[in-house]
């Protein structure tokens, strides 16, 4: 019996270009440091995503 957990990827997106940031199973973290680019006035834009592994 395996269980799969999810795993989530931050990535800001600016002048269209990816930088992936960060790779986590806990959404929450990420959410956390999406909310931080967002307050840092910094180019581009914050997005989470499922990834499959």
């Amino acid at each position: 019996m395996s269980t799969k957990k999810t795993v989530y990827q931050l990535v800001v997106v600016a002048k269209d270009q990816e930088t992936p940031l960060r790779v986590s199973t806990d959404h929450r973290h990420l959410e956390l440091e999406r909310q931080r680019h967002i307050r840092s006035l910094a180019p581009g834009y914050a997005e989470i995503r499922e990834i499959s592994k």
